[in-house]
């Protein structure tokens, strides 16, 4: 039995790498709109929240948060589902917790 009785992991750059799903489905977002992604003038939106983000996106290019949204979630649905890296070290860790029976500690494929 370990020292520890559970674990708990912030996925998004921690177990997993998800900026580039979101910078492909954040581009692709702006290229349906009709922006030109040759000459982006936007912040960086990852890290900030979906939300909060797209939203950002919205006002930088004068386009309808809702339509952004409606746009760009089945894009990082999407991508979530095929695109995802998972980060070097992911598996040892969690295998050693699923070892030394830390709760919360699954499988990852």
């Amino acid at each position: 039995m370990s020292d520890y009785w559970a674990a708990c992991f912030d996925l998004d750059g921690t177990l997993i790498d998800t900026e580039p799903v979101h910078l492909r489905a954040e581009t692709s977002c702006l290229i349906t709109l009709g922006i030109d992604t040759g000459s982006l003038r936007h912040e960086r939106t990852f890290g900030k929240g979906i939300e909060s983000g797209m939203k950002s996106l919205a006002e930088t290019y004068e386009l309808d948060y809702e339509l952004v949204m409606a746009t760009y979630m089945p894009l990082w649905k999407s991508g979530l589902l095929s695109d995802l890296t998972v980060l070097p070290g992911t598996r040892d860790i969690l295998s050693w917790l699923k070892e030394h029976r830390v709760d919360g500690a699954g499988d990852i494929r």
